[in-house]
């Protein structure tokens, strides 16, 4: 048996993060003035073979030690759908994570030695960006494809009044409609 699901850790109050990077991006970048909202999630992705249970074994690990999640300002839920399930309306999803995931290395290394979980082939960290553009930018057909120029323009960097969110040389990143 393999498997694959990820854990999408949210903050239960205001994101002053993505609060700041939402004004700085309505404010400064071109085209900015289209962004409506923008959310963020941190998220783990874990693959993994032959492990019973892996899921409840993650959640129950989850629930004692704080080893992902603080109970005091996260909420969190597990997707066995992909990143994507569970994110409703209009946007994209900006999925970041960087070249040289330390953090996954470190959770895998930390999950098998310490945990006693068998199985675990990749942890991997990230942060995932959901991206709502005004009504009418958003659209099917040429309205999609600008919609989709405009989430990128704004998210990856390529000069000092274009995109925020990813640095191109040290970090990927991929780009997904929802609604």
């Amino acid at each position: 048996m393999s498997g694959k699901l990820a854990l999408l850790i949210g903050h239960r109050v205001e994101d002053l993060a993505a609060r700041t990077a939402e004004e700085t991006i309505r404010r400064r970048l071109d085209g900015g003035e289209a962004l409506e909202s923008l959310d963020r999630e941190e998220f783990w992705e874990f693959r993994y073979r032959t492990e019973e249970l892996f899921e409840e074994k993650l959640t129950a690990l989850i629930d004692r030690a704080e080893l992902f999640v603080n109970p005091n300002k996260h909420r969190w839920r597990i997707s066995t759908g992909g990143i994507a399930a569970g994110h409703e309306g209009k946007g994209y999803l900006l999925k970041v994570t960087n070249r040289e995931d330390i953090d996954g290395d470190v959770a895998k290394h930390t999950l098998t030695m310490q945990y006693g979980f068998r199985g675990l082939e990749e942890v991997r960290y990230g942060v995932l960006w959901i991206i709502r553009l005004a009504e009418g930018v958003v659209g099917d057909g040429p309205a999609g494809d600008a919609g989709r120029a405009l989430a990128e323009k704004i998210a990856v960097t390529k000069s000092r009044d274009s995109g925020l969110l990813v640095n191109p040389h040290y970090q990927e990143w991929s780009l997904e409609r929802i609604g």
